[in-house]
């Protein structure tokens, strides 16, 4: 994937964008799952308000990438609302869950929150916790 705009773009060709209710606090968090050389090989997880399909919460999501010999993900949030900063929720589970994946040798290379028809990219805005997993270039 070579840009944020890429992985909202597949994100909705995969329905993603349609995965809460308006005037809800509900919110979804997809993983798109990439290989080696950063294609996407599919969204294999939905977690909503924090419970996976598959259980375990985010979790579920360390042990699906590892199942499907992910070796990058990028996350994506859809929840209702206009905002698409982050809360301080977004940044300590985003943190807690780059370093669970690093040691599976999994890079978190973006976490993308979408609401209200815009959206804000980590990686774009370099914010820690993924600044210090991020390449430079």
């Amino acid at each position: 994937m070579a840009s944020s705009a890429d992985a909202v773009r597949y994100a909705a060709s995969q329905g993603v964008l349609g995965s809460t209710k308006t005037g809800t606090t509900n919110q979804s968090l997809e993983a798109i799952y990439l290989d080696r050389e950063k294609r996407p090989t599919g969204m294999l997880l939905r977690l909503t308000n924090g419970e996976s399909r598959e259980g375990g919460g985010k979790s579920g999501l360390a042990r699906a990438a590892v199942n499907a010999g992910a070796a990058h993900i990028i996350l994506v949030t859809v929840r209702d609302g206009d905002d698409p900063m982050p809360h301080a929720a977004d940044l300590d589970d985003t943190r807690d869950l780059s370093r669970t994946l690093g040691t599976l040798d999994i890079g978190l290379t973006d976490h993308i929150i979408i609401t209200g028809g815009r959206f804000y990219s980590f990686a774009d805005e370099r914010v820690t916790p993924l600044a210090d997993v991020l390449p430079s270039n």
